[in-house]
């Protein structure tokens, strides 16, 4: 089995499709029987390795049945639960948020309360009072499925604790002593630097605490595809093991074997120091696996080692095989062991850093445009240079910078004046690059067959170069080249629009797509405060609004036709038009600016049009005719920008906040006026939709946009009741989630598609 531990991997990963029941798991199971039979027919394999394969696979093909659910329990239950403390995701005086491990099941613990339990820690035992609430599921394109991530980890159910009832936690138990042991650890880091810039990077490449650094650059090193360099990775463990050798066995004279000793004590729990992640737990069992056969000179193959890490892994926890870093870390480090003699035969360390970094960075192309749906062709540069920087000084020297604070603490003030100059010259440097040559490249959706045809071609070429057949491996790039070019072309050959009501709860954004990617027109983008409503909050529009223009692959915006200066139509503006290359914003010629927005707009180049009534005017070929306001109505509602256009024949109204006043108004400027889709005024709200004027539109399909359970009841009953009474079908995101309206740019035929059941 020596340097064939791969093929475990593989047999585990058929028998995750088998047990998920996969599309084509039937053909991939029967293709991998077929092939060990192969195998082993031809000596290829032992017999009992083909057994230990075909056993592998129907293990794991039940092993993934493990996440099932245990308590029978529905929305507004009440009970008492008792459990052990098993993850922690938010801590704060007024709110908790974690996992609570029972007898039968596990159950995510939320408290708004003001009382912090005792003993509140990892591996506590708490007694929990609460109600039953439904787990958080994505009612939008796009938008990040927490209710299925909790799934995947056995997390059914969430209890929001009573407040009148207090948890109640105590004890601790192995685990839960090296977590705190960490939290010392950390405040030990911030005591000695003093709160230096040097602490949170510190916190974070030597024990993973990511939460440490600043939001800014961690945005900066997601945008430019770094955030590897903040996990705790093999580069980690290997400077970690190289210094304490050399500390040991070189200055103080340990021995080998001892000191062998040591690295596989501090292997052992470095993992639940340093965070935990699969990454890190990855590194630190391969690291544990050499080490030992070190100390026993036995050679094993690389490979093998990083196979057992992959399979342990998963026993210990399953719903890995779900987590980005865990895929990111295995299979780029597989790709590297795959590629181990291409590397041997390239000569000079640049070169071979260059092409370590760029097969890094293509290997996982597919899965990091399938979670982000973007991808920045700068980065390959960019990542060469930071990754030397990380891998040769840095990282380096925060581990050294950390064992002095234990060993050698005369010498810190040294160290971190020395490495905040530094460091502080290249985050400069680096935000100059991000200010001036962030040009990413928004994808949108990575369709299956282009993730398969991808992989095929990409390993394809790994192979020619190992065999040196260069003009094959010439024809793999150029099949690369060509899966990624039909993937940009693609929306451009789509005749079908799309029209999205997002759901953004209690606000208002309608995203227009044209036939053909011509254009793209946003009317209304609503934004969210903060929870004491004290300013605006960008929580929308990174959870909802960013998420589905990326993952439609939008990357350039038309226009953003914005009805009236409400927060709950206007409060995203700020932040797309920083984010997206928008080309025009279109007002009526009533509409007061918000504090900062025009000079935000001015900065960004993006040109301001304000519209009368009556005036009609072109985006992107598609028409828009201006209805109102006829007059001002001294009134920020009223003044909202009513708009007439139609797609695939059907005439829309595009109303924004008016009220009752102004429709009637309405229908007196436009006696013959009919509509088939009707945007509700105001959320649905009573002092809109009067009956007159629905009666008089001849209304077909009304959209609501309101959020659940909000404080003004919105829509309200009198006007659904209208709505029912006129026999119009009624769409609301409260209910519905975002709702889109499909249609062929040369058919009449619509489809309306609520993302809810």
């Amino acid at each position: 089995m020596r340097g064939k531990g791969h093929l475990l991997v593989i047999a585990c990963l058929i028998g995750f499709c088998i047990s998920k029941q996969m599309e084509g798991w039937l053909i991939i199971s029967g293709i991998w029987l077929l092939l060990i039979i192969y195998w082993t027919q031809t000596r290829r394999l032992p017999v009992f390795v083909g057994f230990l394969l075909i056993g592998v696979m129907l293990f794991f093909s039940q092993y993934y049945n493990y996440l099932n659910n245990d308590l029978e329990l529905t929305k507004g239950d009440q009970l008492t639960i008792t459990g052990k403390i098993i993850k922690i995701e938010r801590e704060s005086a007024q709110y908790r948020s974690f996992w609570l491990k029972t007898d039968s099941d596990k159950v995510k613990v939320t408290d708004f309360s003001n009382h912090v339990p005792d003993a509140f820690n990892i591996g506590a035992t708490c007694q929990v009072v609460g109600t039953i609430e439904p787990l958080e599921r994505p009612t939008n394109p796009g938008q990040f499925n927490y209710s299925h991530y909790l799934m995947n980890y056995g997390v059914y159910h969430q209890l929001l604790v009573d407040s009148n009832q207090p948890i109640q936690c105590e004890g601790s138990d192995a685990i839960g002593s090296i977590i705190m042991l960490r939290e010392r650890i950390l405040e030990k880091i911030d005591l000695s630097l003093e709160h230096d810039v040097i602490a949170m990077w510190m916190k974070s490449l030597v024990l993973g605490e990511r939460s440490a650094i600043e939001d800014a650059y961690l945005q900066l090193f997601q945008r430019w595809h770094l955030t590897h360099l903040l996990s705790i990775s093999g580069l980690h463990v290997s400077l970690l093991i190289g210094l304490l050798y050399g500390l040991c066995n070189r200055l103080i004279g340990i021995t080998k074997e001892t000191t062998y000793f040591i690295l596989l004590i501090l292997l052992s729990f470095y993992p639940l120091l340093a965070g935990g992640s699969p990454s890190v737990w990855r590194a630190c069992i391969v690291g544990f696996l050499n080490v030992l056969s070190w100390l026993f000179h036995r050679r094993i193959q690389p490979i093998d080692f990083l196979s057992i890490s992959f399979i342990l892994l998963l026993l210990l926890q399953p719903a890995w095989i779900y987590h980005i870093g865990f895929q990111f870390s295995f299979i780029i480090t597989f790709s590297l062991l795959f590629s181990a003699k291409i590397l041997r035969v390239i000569k000079g360390k640049i070169v071979k850093a260059i092409f370590i970094t760029i097969l890094s960075m293509i290997v996982i192309l597919p899965l990091q445009i399938h979670y982000f749906y973007v991808f920045n062709p700068l980065s390959l540069l960019i990542n060469t240079l930071v990754s030397w920087y990380f891998a040769v000084l840095f990282i380096p020297c925060m581990f050294i910078t950390f064992i002095s604070i234990f060993v050698f603490p005369l010498f810190l003030p040294l160290f971190t004046f020395f490495i905040t100059i530094f460091h502080e010259l290249f985050l400069n440097i680096l935000l100059l690059v991000d200010q001036y040559l962030y040009k990413p490249l928004v994808i949108g959706k990575f369709p299956i067959i282009y993730v398969i045809a991808f992989y095929v071609s990409f390993y394809t070429l790994l192979y020619k170069l190992e065999k040196q057949q260069f003009k094959s491996a010439f024809i793999s790039t150029l099949s690369i080249i060509m899966i990624m070019t039909a993937l940009l072309v693609r929306p451009y050959l789509n005749p079908f629009g799309k029209i999205t009501m997002l759901d953004i709860g209690q606000a208002d954004a309608l995203v227009v797509q044209l036939p053909h990617k011509k254009g793209v027109i946003l009317y209304d983008v609503g934004g969210s405060f903060t929870n004491d409503f004290s300013s605006s909050s960008d929580r929308l529009y990174q959870q909802v609004i960013k998420p589905y223009l990326f993952y439609e692959g939008i990357s350039k915006i038309d226009a953003i036709i914005i009805s009236h200066e409400d927060h709950d139509h206007i409060g995203s503006l700020a932040y797309l038009i920083e984010d997206f290359t928008v080309d025009h914003l279109i007002t009526s010629q009533y509409f007061q600016w918000p504090d900062g927005l025009k000079e935000k707009l001015d900065y960004y180049q993006v040109e301001h049009q304000m519209i009368t009534s009556r005036q009609s005017f072109d985006i992107a070929g598609q028409t828009f005719v201006s209805l109102g306001p006829t007059k001002d109505w001294l009134d920020r509602n009223d003044n909202s920008l009513v708009l007439y256009t139609t797609f695939a024949n059907k005439p829309w109204l595009l109303t924004g906040d008016i009220s009752e006043n102004v429709e009637v108004d309405l229908i007196h400027q436009y006696p013959n006026l009919e509509i088939d889709i009707l945007s509700v005024a105001h959320h649905g709200s009573s002092t809109s939709s009067g009956l007159l004027f629905l009666d008089a539109l001849n209304v077909k399909t009304a959209l609501i946009s309101a959020g659940r359970n909000n404080r003004f009841q919105h829509p309200h009953d009198e006007v659904i009741e209208r709505l029912l009474d006129l026999d119009v079908e009624i769409y609301r995101t409260d209910h519905h989630g975002a709702v889109q309206f499909i249609y062929h740019e040369q058919q009449s035929s619509v489809t309306f598609l609520p993302f809810l059941p």
